[in-house]
């Protein structure tokens, strides 16, 4: 196989490269859990707001579907547009950073150094890591990209994913609050509604405290929003409802 290109950026690129992405377990875990929650949340808060409007589970069971329709569409959409904003920013410091390579190396080898400098290498040991780095352009730019700026395209995901995966987490997320008005369970309909929404936080905001290891504060954080989500919604709901003639 032959050597990529100079200047190319082989690395960073996906299908260019000598080997395939590394998806590390968890990558798609932002999605996921922000997708999941916002549709909770948001579907709770709408639910309990037309309830406290209207008492017809027909018009509020309707009204629900369409919402969490729209809310997937914009949150889909919203991820796409997020994460392609983020890979062509990358792109143009990316472009910039090897133009400077090639027009300023003095500048840029010095860069280097005083990276490194920062990480505690002095003296001979400082100018081998230097000459090492800067011999080879690919590596130089991808020193600089990480280390100058923090950029790693690696950490990046791919936009139409990341827009279908907070698509489908948002509908999965809202439609444990919708279940008890498909079956229709009379009066205890918007009761039972709201605790299955309290307990998708639950286990949600238990899962985030596990991959985040911030504990029982992380799953109080969740269950909390949900919970002041869906009372303001209420309130908003009834508020809206003493005002229109019935």
């Amino acid at each position: 196989m032959s050597a990529p290109e100079r200047g190319t950026p082989s690395k960073f690129e996906p299908g260019t490269g000598p080997r395939e992405w590394h998806n590390p377990s968890g990558k798609r875990i932002r999605e996921v859990l922000y997708g999941m929650m916002d549709g909770v949340v948001s579907t709770l808060g709408f639910l309990m707001g037309l309830y406290g409007a209207t008492v017809n589970p027909g018009f509020v069971l309707l009204a629900a579907l369409s919402a969490t329709l729209a809310g997937a569409i914009s949150m889909g959409l919203g991820g796409y547009l997020a994460s392609k904003a983020q890979i062509e920013f990358f792109m143009s410091e990316f472009e910039r950073e090897k133009r400077e390579i090639e027009e300023l190396p003095h500048i840029e080898r010095r860069e280097i150094e005083d990276i490194y400098r920062a990480k505690g290498f002095e003296g001979e040991e400082l100018r081998m890591v230097v000459d090492r780095i800067t011999a080879n352009k690919e590596v130089w730019l991808e020193v600089m990209m990480s280390e100058e700026l923090g950029l790693v395209k690696e950490s990046f995901d791919e936009p139409k994913d990341a827009g279908v995966l907070l698509a489908i987490s948002y509908v999965i997320g809202s439609f444990f609050p919708i279940i008890p008005f498909l079956l229709y369970l009379g009066g205890a309909t918007i009761y039972i509604s709201f605790l299955l929404g309290v307990l998708t936080l639950v286990v949600l905001g238990w899962y985030r405290a596990r991959v985040t290891k911030k504990g029982l504060s992380s799953l109080i954080e969740v269950v909390i929003i949900g919970i002041i989500a869906a009372v303001i919604g209420y309130l908003i709901g009834i508020a809206i409802g003493s005002m229109v003639p019935h």
